[in-house]
């Protein structure tokens, strides 16, 4: 009779919790008085329906595996403000009790809803050993179950007397994961190159102090100098710190450094490429509506990309401050300013010929971004980008709108235009911009403040819980800066990208399916398609050339949840070309590059009972084209591969 209990406990908790949802939507509706705080409130309490003091409430996001914590007051009471919309597992736990598990699915994150949770007191004797703590292991993602059991195992280690010491959540230590990885790279043309790296993330509490610390680096190591077909070398590393101080001011580093050497030209330092990017940010609250933040980022880079009769040497300095402030219940507003400063560049993006590489510019940037909440299903933004430099100015309004359509249906569209007066050139001719696609960017932040117009539309639907997700979005830009866009987060394969210049115009599909094809088998699709140009640049001969640009990025990830098996499978299609304008001028050969990539990840927890997470990874790569730094005696059909595999582990 025990599991019955156990079952009984957790099923009820979702009962209630359904049923006080519905009587909490119809109060809000007849209620006069001003609704509270959107989000989600609940309690905690036990089966005798006394509340529990400081228990954990994990808030686990099921599509994108992210966790929001909270603990409850002493009458049990627990808010979580402003949870954006999806499917969520809320977890709630306190030492002696067993943990309580409901599936929360939330339209809006302006929904206000509410939620109880009952634990039942943990029993340990032998007669109900199926009732105890691990037997609701395969309910609570991994990522709550480490701080669940690193709490119940800081209470276990209280003495009884210690009742005025400190807490489980005080004694919880810092979370690590640690990566070791190595393989082998075939770069072409009968050479290979050994791949080691690795990667470590922590985080935890020093008093009231939370800190986070995560890194990756990456080595490429060629033949021999001298030996036959001798390949590049070289080395990529990135390092980011996250501290949070009790009054909640959060305070970031970042810093990225690549660099990498082609073998067979080592006594020419012009032929290698470099990239450093350092970056500081601060922000914090002001008041319960009102939040701050400042960043400051310098960009050093010299040849990272390199396509036909291109080079370049640049150095960026970016210092950004934006204040945020919830004006009521309906509207917010965001404003900011931005100093930016480009010293070089690419001299192919010369408005006239025979500029150089030295010419240093400046611009003074105000923007302004808003929302007003017009019905509870309709959200209207607004907004409104300005920059001066050198005597020309740079309007450009934005305005939007996100419509509910019942409660798993949502439309989006936006547009922004930019109005320039003066003479007006490039800017910042290397902006690495990240692609992404409607997946990563549900919010509609494809847009950033580097086009003369942009204009997209998104339909997108959630299903009833983490097992059905439709989107497709389209966009169209026109692009008022330069920029590198780069695909990959792989810090060894930034070198993919593609180079944008003022005057393209690039119109884009994007597709994102997520279903659960099997009970415990979730596959999510993603793929967009994009094809355009038209910019104008210069090459060395300063002749004048018609960018053409064109790419197809596809993604299938699925995980197989019973065996904690991943398997992400991913394809990649970038092309580049110019068209020559002046008359005699010959088109160089067009950049095209093709990756197919395999990764697989397997939890070993599942085959035996170990103390940490372990996890093995293996990494399989084709690709074919045109690279950076591909050797002379490489052909571009020529078939690449790169093979890695490692270790992790977390505790």
């Amino acid at each position: 009779m025990a599991p019955i209990t156990l079952r009984t406990s957790l099923f009820s908790g979702a009962l209630v919790a359904s049923f006080l949802l519905a009587t909490a939507a119809r109060g809000v509706e007849s209620a006069s008085a001003p609704p509270p705080d959107p989000g989600v409130r609940g309690r905690v309490s036990a089966t005798s329906a006394s509340p529990l003091a400081r228990a954990s409430v994990f808030a686990f996001e099921v599509a994108h595996a992210t966790v929001i914590k909270v603990v409850t007051g002493q009458d049990g009471a627990f808010h979580f403000d402003r949870l954006p919309a999806g499917v969520y597992k809320l977890i709630a736990f306190k030492p002696g009790f067993e943990p309580g598990v409901v599936l929360l699915s939330r339209a809006a994150a302006e929904a206000l809803q509410f939620v109880e949770l009952r634990l039942a007191a943990e029993r340990r004797d032998e007669a109900h050993r199926g009732d105890d703590f691990w037997a609701v292991r395969d309910e609570i993602p991994a990522d709550v179950l480490r701080d669940l059991e690193g709490i119940r195992l800081a209470d276990l280690a209280l003495s009884p007397s210690a009742t005025n010491g400190p807490t489980a959540q005080d004694l919880h230590a810092f979370h690590t994961a640690v990566r070791a990885m190595t393989g082998v790279e075939d770069v072409g043309g009968g050479s290979a190159a050994q791949l080691a790296g690795g990667g470590i993330g922590m985080e935890g509490r020093i008093g009231s102090l939370r800190l986070g610390v995560t890194g990756d680096f990456w080595h490429l190591a060629g033949n021999p100098e001298g030996a036959v077909g001798a390949g590049p070398q070289g080395q990529a590393a990135n390092l980011a710190v996250s501290m949070t101080g009790s009054g909640e001011g959060q305070f970031d580093v970042t810093t990225i450094s690549h660099r990498l050497l082609a073998e067979d030209e080592l006594r020419n330092d012009d032929t290698s490429a470099d990239f450093e990017r350092y970056r500081v940010s601060w922000s914090q609250p002001f008041g319960e509506r009102s939040r701050s933040r400042f960043s400051a980022q310098y960009t050093s880079q010299s040849n990272f990309l390199r396509p036909a009769a291109m080079g370049s040497e640049s150095r960026a300095l970016n210092l950004e401050g934006t204040y945020h402030v919830e004006l009521s219940d309906r509207s917010s507003l965001e404003t900011g300013l931005r100093y930016r400063e480009r010293d070089g560049g690419f001299r192919s993006l010369a408005a006239r010929p025979g500029a150089g590489f030295d010419d240093q510019q400046r611009a003074l940037e105000l923007f302004g971004k808003g929302g007003w909440q017009l019905q509870p299903s309709v959200l209207v933004e607004y907004g409104l980008y300005t920059q001066l430099r050198d005597g020309s100015l740079a309007l450009a309004p934005q305005g939007g709108m996100v419509v509910q359509l019942g409660d798993r249906w949502q439309a989006m569209a936006s547009a922004s235009q930019r109005l320039d007066r003066g003479q007006t050139a490039p800017l910042d001719a290397f902006t690495p911009v990240r692609f992404a696609n409607v997946g990563q960017d549900p919010a509609g932040h494809a847009c950033q403040d580097l086009e003369q117009h942009c204009y997209r539309v998104l339909l997108s639907r959630q299903g009833d819980d983490d097992s059905t997700l439709f989107a497709v979005g389209a966009v169209h830009r026109e692009l008022a800066e330069a920029l590198h866009l780069y695909f990959d987060d792989d810090i060894l394969n930034h070198l993919e990208s593609l180079y944008l210049v003022q005057g393209d115009q690039l119109p884009e599909v994007q597709v994102v399916v997520e279903r659960r094809v099997a009970p415990r088998v979730l596959a999510r699709l993603e793929s967009s398609y994009a094809k355009g140009g038209g910019g104008i640049l210069y090459a060395v001969d300063d002749k004048p050339y018609q960018n053409r640009v064109s790419y197809l990025v596809t993604s299938l990830d699925t995980r197989f949840q019973r065996s904690s098996t991943g398997v992400f499978l991913a394809f990649h299609h970038l092309a580049q070309g110019v068209e020559p304008l002046a008359v005699g001028a010959a088109a160089p050969p067009p950049m095209e590059l093709e990756r197919l990539q395999l990764m697989l990840s397997q939890d070993l927890n599942v085959l035996m009972r170990l103390a940490a997470d372990w996890a093995v990874h293996l990494n399989f790569e084709v690709s074919r084209g045109a690279l950076p730094f591909a050797l002379q005696n490489a052909s571009n059909d020529e078939v690449r591969r790169r093979v890695t595999g490692g270790l992790s582990v977390k505790f």
